[in-house]
């Protein structure tokens, strides 16, 4: 097993040459002679370890070892045209909402039981919500139209690095949608704005539609969970709520379109998603080999592997990458062993 997983993983020819000779040393090599062999062995280990503590000559040019070949045809049936991408927008969205958190952030304490995500409610209710729904009326008025878009492009997380990036989307995009619907029941309860509330119910559903486009699975997760919050508010509000006759049937239709305009692939969807995440615990063990300009591939010595990760944390994240990032390593190399 040592030596296929060894020529699966491409590792350099003397790492399985010396698979080959502990294969050999247990099985080909007579009883009498194997102490000389464990002894040769136990020195090459030794040598070993100390080569990683010793440090390094030369810098060059080494960087870890990751699968750019396959990223890029996988990452090539993923093209989405510039008019059609919702992702610019949510990056600017992205940008707003870190300042919104900084400067006026959400009265949390004025809802712990999320009464206000859960039913229509009023100002009278709950004022500081409200307000802090006033104040914020403009960015909310510009995350509608980018979850119109109908289509929406992120890069793959495929590396650690990448990876801690895209949590830094994820939070958001769940509170996206938890204001949203917040909101939409703010409509019902003040002035049964029933189309407005629609509006953005449908907002969150495409918002989860979109996560359901990304190729990772942890994606997947917030936009099949977006998609559960929407259908829910979509049922109290059409089937508990009373229907207002202002609104005629086409007005219903153009809102529900996304609904029922939409076809989701799941066997297409999943075997992209598996094929993203092999190639991210690929590029997992890939950290533990380096390669050049010139195509050499080599094993890095420790201090040379901590200085690269130091230097892509800032020290403050660095404690924290290390311990969130170890635990998501686990559960993704538990999928790539079952597939």
């Amino acid at each position: 097993m040592i030596l296929l997983g060894g020529l699966y993983f491409k590792a350099p020819p003397k790492v399985l040459v010396l698979d080959a000779l502990l294969l050999a040393l247990l099985t080909v090599v007579p009883k009498k002679k194997r102490k000389y062999g464990w002894l040769a062995l136990a020195t090459a280990v030794l040598a070993v370890a100390v080569w990683i503590f010793i440090p390094e000559k030369d810098s060059g040019d080494w960087q870890p070892y990751t699968f750019d070949a396959e990223l890029a045809v996988l990452e090539a049936e993923r093209i989405v045209s510039r008019e059609d991408d919702a992702g610019p927008l949510y990056e600017v969205l992205f940008e707003r909402w870190k300042q919104i958190e900084k400067d006026d952030p959400f009265p949390e304490e004025a809802d712990d039981d999320c009464v206000t995500q859960s039913r229509p409610w009023t100002a009278e209710e709950f004022p500081e919500i409200a307000a802090w729904y006033e104040r914020n009326k403009d960015f909310f008025d510009n995350l509608i139209p980018a979850t119109q878009k109908p289509a929406c492009y992120f890069p793959a997380a495929v590396t650690s690095m990448e990876l801690s990036e895209s949590m830094e989307k994820l939070s958001p995009v769940k509170y996206f949608a938890r204001h949203l619907i917040r909101a939409s029941y703010l409509d019902l309860g003040e002035s049964d704005k029933i189309y407005d509330a629609l509006q953005k119910q449908m907002a969150v559903y495409n918002l989860g539609k979109h996560m359901n486009q990304q190729p990772m699975m942890i994606d997947m997760l917030v936009g099949v969970a977006a998609e559960a919050m929407a259908y829910d508010a979509l049922k109290k509000t059409l089937i508990e709520q009373p229907f207002p006759e202002d609104i005629s049937i086409g007005d219903f239709l153009a809102v529900m379109v996304p609904i029922r305009a939409s076809h989701f692939d799941h066997q297409k969807k999943w075997q992209q998603m598996v094929a993203y995440e092999k190639l991210f615990v690929k590029n997992v063990f890939g950290m533990f080999y380096q390669v050049n300009s010139d195509g050499k591939i080599r094993f890095p010595h420790l201090k040379t592997y901590m200085n690269f990760i130091q230097e892509q944390c800032p020290d403050e994240e660095l404690t924290e990458l290390s311990n969130s990032y170890l635990k998501g390593v686990k559960w993704k190399v538990s999928i790539f062993v079952r597939f």
